[in-house]
């Protein structure tokens, strides 16, 4: 991919590494929304920015997908979490 659009490849997984672990904390809004609704607000926003990902024109655009689906790796990641402590009796 790097060598198609003439890029460095590096940013590809560090964007979505770094938005990935610097935005869990957005998706703790359990205490105002129902887990349900953003765990699926969630996954809507991965999958749609991560199809726009594989049909992207040009390195920036794959970049700057890959930097919003991290975001919604994110919530998947802190949604399953929370859903586990909620069924989990501990």
């Amino acid at each position: 991919m790097a060598k198609e659009f003439h890029s460095l490849k590096d940013w590809y997984a560090g964007a979505y590494l770094i938005t990935s672990s610097a935005t869990p904390l957005v998706w703790a809004g359990g205490t105002f929304y129902k887990t349900k609704v953003l765990f699926t607000v969630a996954i809507v926003i991965f999958e749609t920015v991560s199809a726009l990902c594989g049909g992207a024109p040009n390195s920036k655009a794959v970049i700057v997908g890959r930097e919003i689906a991290g975001t919604g790796s994110a919530g998947i990641f802190s949604g399953t979490t929370v859903m586990m402590t909620q069924i989990i009796p501990l």
